[in-house]
């Protein structure tokens, strides 16, 4: 139980199996009907806690086993205001085991009845849970090959252009979390992205040469959330930074060179959110 607020709704790992999801994002989607706002229009994401602390972003647990759950507890929206939220969307703690390690390796492929696309992906995660301790290491990559108009019913069809364009996807990340300074809880999230695709849009003004478009972005993502008590005060903070570069080449249809698209971005942001009692109720008016 978070605080003094009883959960609406608990879920023990027999249910969580029972759902049939292998991801927590999958986990969630299952449990849309009940963890929709009642305030709100419905649609907002509800808010996570993680063994009932403020996470960073969803990056923290995204890559931890539905079989390291304890239990789910689905809590009302007043529980938000406790952690600096509007009391629109309903809150959802999740409970690890105090103790769990795994090595979780997933190959998939896909390869099109028709011909001419394939697609597939690798994703190896390696995870140990102790008391105080948390720590998460995964490796993805993923992509798929290129696909014309000649490979399917279209017409006319043209093979210098492409219905979908070929990409991969390389992703590396991590998090730790300790307890630090006695009783902080203390988590850092760290991730590396890379993504490149190419793609076909017809030929050149003398049709003698398929024009290509090239894509390509790198991104890194650090954050950290720090939970810890002080007396009956409870207080969180988080943090957040990212930067990015993607750069994109496009053929000139009169084949005098290429075009290049370049952008890059860099955000960071910081928060510190407390609750507690702000007067002392005299004890003869305690209930």
């Amino acid at each position: 139980m978070v605080g003094d607020i009883p959960p609406e709704n608990i879920l023990g790992a027999r249910d969580v199996r029972a759902t049939g999801a292998n991801s927590i994002d999958e986990l969630l989607e299952s449990l849309a009907p009940q963890i929709g706002s009642a305030r709100g229009r419905g649609g907002e994401r509800p808010i996570l806690l993680l063994n009932g602390q403020r996470i960073s972003s969803f990056r923290e647990m995204r890559d931890i086993p539905t079989e390291a759950i304890e239990r789910v507890e689905i809590l009302p929206e007043e529980v938000a205001l406790k952690y600096g939220y509007r009391a629109d969307q309903r809150v959802v703690n999740i409970v690890l085991r105090e103790r769990f390690h795994s090595t979780v390796a997933r190959v998939d492929g896909n390869l099109s009845t028709e011909g001419g696309y394939t697609g597939g992906l690798g994703d190896l995660t390696r995870l140990s849970i102790q008391k105080n301790s948390r720590t998460t290491v995964n490796l993805h990559a993923e992509g798929n090959s290129l696909l014309t108009e000649d490979e399917r019913d279209v017409s006319p069809a043209d093979p210098s252009r492409s219905l979908v364009g070929s990409k991969s996807q390389l992703r590396a990340s991590t998090t730790i979390n300790r307890t630090i300074l006695t009783d902080v809880g203390a988590t850092l999230n760290a991730e590396i992205e890379h993504n490149q695709g190419r793609s076909l849009f017809g030929q050149s003004d003398f049709a003698l040469n398929t024009l290509v478009r090239n894509t390509r972005s790198d991104t890194a993502h650090v954050g950290f959330t720090l939970n810890g008590d002080k007396g009956k005060w409870h207080w969180s903070s988080t943090g957040n930074g990212d930067v990015g570069k993607s750069i994109t080449r496009s053929d000139r249809a009169d084949e005098t060179g290429r075009d290049r698209a370049e952008t890059t971005s860099a955000s960071a942001d910081v928060d510190l959110t407390a609750n507690g009692p702000l007067f002392a109720v005299p004890r003869e008016m305690r209930a």
